[in-house]
């Protein structure tokens, strides 16, 4: 029975591996998404322009410099990579134009040529596209620091079945004399 309470004693002792730095075997934590659409801006004396591309559509917003409110463009023209696009407006200031083709990475020139409260105007800008991040690989190797407590519980549970076995071997050789 001794050598049971010793071994559980043992067993007790010896902590359990810790694992490190992305190596906890949990569900990964979820991460607040931050997205950000490709965009451009460009600005004048008079105006604002902010451009945001997503999936085949770019938007345009149009503004005035001095309070940000939205300009109704007398006339307005989108030349993105040398071709003009026809342009929608769903509301005050704001336009749209559909992509014939979604845009890849890159540098797209952009020029948006309108009229305005008796100006008019050329905003010109570069709207970047960055190719998609590739997937990060991780390694699973663990260091042997993560083993060190198995492997010694696995060793001491070995020692204690030696030392039983010794102790019956003894036992019955050394009592008769």
């Amino acid at each position: 029975m001794t050598l049971i309470r010793i071994f559980f004693v043992l067993a007790c002792a010896v902590s359990p591996a810790q694992a490190g730095d992305g190596h906890d075997h949990d569900a990964a934590p979820t991460a607040a998404a931050v997205f950000s659409a490709p965009r451009f801006a460009a600005a004048s004396a008079h105006f604002e322009l902010v451009g945001v591309a997503a999936g085949s559509r770019l938007t345009l917003y149009l503004d005035r410099f001095d309070d940000n409110g939205p300009v109704a463009a007398e006339t307005i023209e989108l030349t993105l990579n040398g071709r003009t696009l026809p342009l929608d407006s769903p509301a005050p200031g704001t336009y749209a134009a559909t992509l014939p083709a979604p845009l890849g990475p890159g540098h797209h020139p952009v020029a948006v040529r309108f009229s305005a409260a008796g100006i008019a105007e050329t905003l010109t800008g570069t709207l970047e596209l960055t190719p998609a991040p590739a997937a990060v690989q991780h390694s699973h190797a663990h260091d042997w620091r993560a083993y060190a407590p198995w492997a010694g519980l696995v060793l001491t549970g070995a020692l204690l079945a030696v030392l039983r076995v010794y102790r019956l071997r003894t036992r019955h050789t050394g009592d008769t004399a």
